[in-house]
């Protein structure tokens, strides 16, 4: 992708080959949140507490790649259940994906699907999916503060969005 880019050339669009998955859910968010310091948004409850609130009958998912227990306000967890192909079935049917920068902001925007993802440690036009119109990069770092484009970030720039704001654009898209 960064190669056709440079090249001022569009990369196709991939195609990820998934397995099925039983998800056993009719209408659901997946959810990743990341077990990277630097993307380590701490809001996550809080949005899914507001979002709610205003639709009750959604579901949350965690897919989350590396961490060892799930968090308990998800309604089902998939740690350690799902290869990455059953990652990207789960995603592919989902009404939305909310994320941090990682490959599964990928994977949702090669289906089309509606993604919420936050960014800290770096900016968006510097690594956001690039295959879905229906995209919302959340990225609120002041201008005096530079992203650390590391694993540590010093200033948790990904936790300036608030979670109001998070929510506020998932419930848009959906």
């Amino acid at each position: 992708e960064e190669y056709a880019k440079n090249l001022g050339t569009k990369p196709s669009r991939p195609q990820i080959d998934f397995h099925f998955y039983p998800i056993a859910l009719d209408r659901y968010i997946t959810v990743d949140t990341s077990s990277v310091d630097s993307l380590n948004y701490q809001h996550f409850e809080s949005v899914i507490n507001l979002i709610k609130q205003y639709d009750p009958s959604i579901k949350f998912v965690d897919i989350t790649e590396g961490r060892e227990k799930g968090l308990e306000y998800f309604d089902k967890s998939l740690l350690g259940k799902c290869s990455y192909r059953h990652i990207s079935y789960v995603i592919s049917k989902a009404e939305l994906h909310l994320c941090v920068d990682t490959f599964s902001s990928y994977i949702a925007s090669v289906f089309d699907v509606p993604t919420v993802c936050l960014y800290g440690p770096m900016h968006p036009e510097n690594s956001k999916p690039i295959w879905s119109e229906k995209l919302v990069c959340l990225f609120d770092c002041p201008p005096d503060v530079k992203p650390s484009y590391s694993g540590k970030d010093p200033n948790s720039i990904i936790n300036l969005v608030s979670p109001e704001k998070v929510a506020r654009e998932c419930l848009s898209l959906i």
